[in-house]
């Protein structure tokens, strides 16, 4: 029978190296999907998915095991990546595409081809702009397409904080959408 995250967790906090490769090999994935999503280039991801998971080994005396492994990875993997955004003076394009076509794929209106074709191209220029809160709020909530209170407790924030920053960086967005929009009327 398999192990659950919680007895691999606490087997590592004794010094067990096999339990704590068997919870990497089990949740880089969605680790890596978070970072991917947020910082927008595979090797920043993946940097980042080896910090989070460096964090995580020696912060095994302070697991919870009241609480999922899951969300407590999650919330360091937006921890370091929100250090990584705070910190970068870069803005790249992010590479949204896997997430928004999987998301749009689903909408069963054929017609909307040409239209989602703009939207990732839209959100691959405009994403990078927000300010790195908003930006970990709006990647985990609309693109990842998390609940708020899943959201929040990635992040640490209250449910009023995210609901607040999901607000301003979907207003920035659509501002910047609309600009868009007259410029191209005027041409």
């Amino acid at each position: 029978m398999e192990k659950t995250d919680t007895e691999l967790m606490l087997l590592a906090r004794t010094g067990d190296e096999d339990a704590f490769r068997r919870i990497v090999e089990r949740h880089q994935g969605t680790a890596y999907s978070l970072a991917l999503r947020t910082l927008g280039r595979r090797a920043d991801a993946e940097d980042a998915v080896q910090e989070a998971f460096i964090r995580v080994w020696r912060s095994l005396d302070r697991f919870d095991a009241a609480r999922p492994f899951p969300a407590w990875l999650n919330r360091i993997t937006a921890n370091v990546c929100l250090d990584r955004l705070k910190s970068a003076d870069r803005k790249r394009a992010g590479e949204w595409r896997p997430a928004v076509e999987e998301r749009l794929a689903s909408d069963d209106d054929p017609g909307r081809g040409i239209e989602d074709r703009d939207l990732v191209q839209w959100m691959e220029r405009f994403i990078p702009d927000l300010p790195p809160k908003q930006r970990m709020v709006f990647v985990l909530r609309d693109v990842q397409d998390m609940s708020v209170e899943e959201t929040a407790g990635a992040l640490g924030m209250s449910r009023r904080a995210v609901i607040s920053n999901l607000c301003l960086g979907r207003k920035a967005l659509a501002a910047r959408f609309e600009a868009l929009e007259k410029g191209e009327r005027k041409q």
